[in-house]
């Protein structure tokens, strides 16, 4: 199964690992047949998985500058992305926010 997955968030930090940690591919590294522990696997990030994250400048607690930043992925994946989208053409976070607002009203 192909990973094929376009993410955006906030800037929360955890959110990378998050991503990196579930979607990630496992790398190996070869015995080197040196004395000691041998080095432990990482997780990879699959090529075509993209992820961006959108930073707010607030000044006074307005928002007065977004900007995106991608993580993972290039600008170019992230533009066709969009426009493969149906659903919206830029990057936000309105979808998760409104999720977001949903659970929490629903879980008062």
């Amino acid at each position: 199964m192909e990973n094929n997955f376009y993410f955006t968030s906030d800037e929360l930090e955890h959110y990378v690992t998050a991503i990196r940690e579930e979607y990630g591919i496992e790398k190996r590294f070869p015995k080197t047949g040196k004395r000691g522990r041998p080095r432990k696997p990482i997780k990879v990030v699959p090529p075509n998985l993209v992820y961006s994250q959108v930073h707010k400048t607030r000044k006074k607690g307005r928002v007065v500058k977004i900007e995106k930043k991608v993580i993972f992925g290039t600008e170019q994946q992230v533009k066709e992305k969009l426009d493969q989208s149906s659903v919206s053409n830029s990057v936000n976070t309105s979808f998760i926010e409104r999720n977001n607002l949903t659970l929490r009203q629903k879980n008062g």
